[in-house]
């Protein structure tokens, strides 16, 4: 439910999967979670310039804006910051978010 709430918004600015910056996006982030054993990972790519950001949801979605996407110089860079939300994912870290993000609404 929180992913869909999440990503509903988002949508509409997701790039086509047949897209340059999808494919570097897809291959580089599926090679990665391979390696990890995350097979179930789904990587997307919003289409906002102005977001340098990029990040893991609690249901295995990562999402990199075309804002960071601009900064980056090769492929390395990219796999550093995708590796990084990987391993949010893998740590937890989103579900911990929501989880104090709900305590706290009280």
């Amino acid at each position: 439910k929180y992913d869909q709430e999440l990503l509903q918004g988002l949508t509409a600015k997701f790039l086509p999967e047949d897209s340059p910056e999808h494919i570097r996006v897809k291959t580089i982030g599926e090679r990665l979670a391979a390696v990890c054993g995350m097979h179930t990972l789904v990587f997307h790519v919003a289409d906002d310039p102005s977001e340098r950001n990029a990040f893991a949801s609690a249901g295995g979605h990562v999402v990199v804006y075309t804002g960071i996407l601009n900064l980056l110089h090769d492929d390395n860079m990219l796999a550093a910051i995708l590796g990084h939300e990987i391993g949010h994912y893998i740590a937890h870290h989103v579900a911990e978010r929501i989880g104090v993000d709900w305590i706290a609404q009280g």
